[in-house]
């Protein structure tokens, strides 16, 4: 039952669980949002909970170029002249009992977003969802050598603290908006705990980034206390790194622009363990100037 644009399947017996959410779309660089949901419903064999209908929420046809137009219309694969596949737009909610979490595997809403938020949390509300985690990835001054910065735009201050002991810093941005921050200021009015986990990943690593992916998959496992074996995916993550490392020998001026992303990453990480070192210190009543 649910709401007419919203199907859910079971009831499953879960205490508060968590609410892990990766949309395709604008904040899905390297296919980091969906790669790390998709993995987890994976690797937890989790079951079927709900899905949103997606017929009132994309748009499959604008005026414009084909080049254009093609971006909004659904894929299709035909083998022999049969049509094998239409890649319509899911919205699939998935749970896994053992871990008290749900997991949706979703793609970004093209329009009427306060009906795709209500579907979202007609869902909080039926299973006393206790925290929200939005998965997002966009390009960012990061080299494919080093682990994707992570930032967090958070529903209450009072989450601030502990995203900054984890390194996490808390997002100041203001431009074009995705699907995670309307939802953010949603849980925020009704009074969810939520966090949008941005990564900052190498902007010139196109399509699946499993390194990426592994690493906030990893992310993810310790901060929802879940763990389970992640080799496959960590093998994936080497073997593009190894194919990356050898095409950029072919192009040293690549080569060199990505030692000085580098550099410069390593001295940003370094000031800012210095700054906190500083505190920690000043803290103590030990000062360094």
């Amino acid at each position: 039952m649910g709401s007419e644009r919203l199907l859910i399947h079971g009831s499953p017996s879960m205490e508060s669980p968590r609410l892990l959410l990766g949309f395709s779309g604008w904040m899905n660089g390297g296919e980091v949002a969906t790669g790390v949901t998709g993995y987890f419903v994976e690797k937890l064999d989790a079951d079927l909970l709900a899905e949103i209908n997606s017929e009132d929420f994309y748009i499959f046809n604008i005026p414009g170029t084909m080049e254009l137009v093609s971006r909004f219309r659904p894929m299709v694969s035909i083998r022999d002249g049969i049509v094998q596949n239409i890649e319509i737009p899911e919205n699939t909610f998935y749970y896994s009992e053992e871990n008290n979490l749900i997991i949706l595997v979703g793609n970004e809403p093209h329009m009427k977003w306060p009906e795709f938020s209500k579907c979202i949390f007609e869902i909080v509300k039926k299973f006393d969802v206790s925290i929200i985690y939005s998965i997002n990835a966009v390009g960012g001054p990061v080299p494919h050598t080093r682990q994707p910065r992570l930032h967090a735009t958070i529903s209450n201050k009072n989450m601030e603290p502990g995203f900054q002991q984890l390194g996490v810093s808390i997002t100041n941005y203001t431009g074009p908006s995705g699907i995670s921050s309307y939802l953010i200021r949603d849980a925020a009015e009704n009074g969810v705990p939520m966090a949008n986990v941005i990564a900052e990943i190498p902007p010139y690593v196109h399509g699946r980034n499993d390194m990426c992916i592994e690493f906030i998959v990893k992310v993810f496992c310790g901060l929802l206390l879940i763990y389970f074996e992640h080799d496959d995916l960590k093998r994936m993550g080497e073997q593009l790194e190894d194919k990356l490392n050898k095409a950029l020998e072919d192009y040293p001026e690549l080569l060199e622009r990505i030692r000085e992303l580098e550099d410069n990453y390593d001295r940003a990480v370094f000031d800012m363990n210095m700054d906190e070192m500083k505190h920690w210190l000043e803290d103590r009543g030990i000062r360094l100037d």
